[in-house]
């Protein structure tokens, strides 16, 4: 069961031995999200909410809704606050706080040097580029068409 977060326990928390005690205790239960802050918390040292909202220079008590509640929604600019204090980045936070909890996948090495010669500014004729951009999609057609096919059967 999640606790509910409001002004006594972000008062409780201020006081208390650290986040990570209470949650150690089972006196709070985090969200997934916040089980992420709170193990990026420990890597850096970081024993208490407050810790976290200094570094970050936002309020503890959006530190203690963040870990807590999955109903609160930060602006961009505080998870991007946030990410930079825990040494993470703000794409990952935001992927996170979303509940994409899988990080970003690194392309193939094929792959990004595709999207550099389709690039514009690649240094590939246009003639070519519109070539190759028209085999991808067919190449992309084919793979949809197979994926639908294999999910109606």
């Amino acid at each position: 069961m999640k606790a509910t977060v409001h002004d006594g326990a972000s008062r409780h928390l201020r006081k208390s031995p650290g986040i990570l005690a209470d949650v150690a205790e089972g006196t709070r239960t985090p969200t997934d999200f916040g089980a992420y802050l709170l193990g990026r918390m420990s890597t850096k040292g970081m024993q208490r909410q407050v810790d976290l909202a200094r570094a970050a220079g936002v309020g503890d008590a959006t530190i203690s809704r963040l870990i807590y509640s999955s109903e609160f929604t930060p602006d961009v600019r505080t998870l991007e606050r946030i990410a930079e204090a825990l040494g993470v980045p703000a794409t990952d936070l935001v992927a996170r706080r979303m509940g994409d909890l899988q990080p970003p996948k690194v392309l193939p090495p094929v792959l990004v040097e595709l999207a550099a010669m389709l690039d514009p500014e690649s240094p590939l004729p246009a003639e070519d580029r519109r070539r190759l951009e028209s085999m991808l999609e067919l190449l992309a057609d084919a793979n949809r068409g197979a994926m639908l096919r294999k999910r109606t059967a």
